[in-house]
This record gives C-alpha cells, sequence and structure tokens, in this order.
C-alpha cells in the first residue's frame, strides 16, 4: 500500500504501512508504523512515521475538504519524532506541500516544500482512502 503526491521531480511518498490492530485495542497511539519519502527540489529524505489510525482517517476526511476548497490546509504529524507535512491549498487550487521529516533517531532532518495544484491532489486523495480502508 502506497500513497504519493507528486509533482514533476518533487514529491511525498507514503509506503509500508504496518498497522497493529492489538496495540490500537489497547488504546496505543502508536499503531500505525509507516515510511516516508521526500524528493523536493535537489534534496530528499526519508523517515520511519508512527501515528494513531484514526489520524489516518481524519487526515482523510480533511483532505477530502481542502480538495472541495472547504478548508485551507490539513496537517499530518508524527507522533514518534514530531516529523509532519502540511498541504495548503488557495482559492485558485495552488497546492503547497511542506513539512519536516527526521530520519532515525533524529541524525538527520529535511526541511521541504514545493508547489504543486489540486490535480494532484486528486490522485493522492484517492490513493489515501483506499490506503486507509485496507488498513
Amino acid at each position: 500500500m502506497k500513497a504519493e503526491l507528486r509533482q514533476g521531480e518533487n514529491f511525498v511518498l507514503f509506503s509500508d504501512f504496518r498497522h497493529y490492530a492489538q496495540d490500537e485495542a489497547m488504546g496505543n497511539l502508536y499503531n500505525t508504523a509507516f515510511s516516508v519519502q521526500i524528493r523536493s527540489g535537489m534534496f530528499a529524505g526519508a523517515g520511519r512515521w508512527m501515528c494513531d489510525r484514526s489520524a489516518l482517517i481524519t487526515f482523510a476526511e480533511e483532505m477530502a475538504d481542502l480538495y472541495a476548497f472547504r478548508r485551507e490546509s490539513v496537517r499530518l504529524d508524527d507522533l514518534e519524532y514530531g516529523s509532519y507535512m502540511e498541504l495548503t491549498m488557495d482559492k485558485t487550487g495552488h497546492l503547497r506541500a511542506a513539512g519536516t521529516v527526521y530520519g532515525s533517531a533524529m541524525e538527520q532532518v529535511l526541511q521541504y516544500h514545493f508547489a504543486a495544484d489540486q490535480t494532484v491532489l486528486r490522485e493522492f486523495l484517492a490513493s489515501w482512502q483506499k490506503l486507509v480502508l485496507a488498513l
């Protein structure tokens, strides 16, 4: 399972999702792990994120609102190291992907941002919604 937001050579790729249902049932918010890869201009980075499955569902719902121009931004946060991705979109469909990704043990960090447009958001949203349903 994967979801990718790509504009030209720039991208954010979420993949290798692992949901731990038993941890979720016990109330552990660290119940879904996945990989994140970023390429923004000449810079690239990767990290491993931990989230509560409900945060992934909320992100899908809020992204649908973003795509429909009912909100201006959405954000997904990593519980482990504090990495995040934020998508903002103006009223004309110009999208901005930005965030920070930390590597293992926070030894490396990449702050990124790149411009995209609403057309790439549609595909990313569709793949994210499928991914969440499969967890």
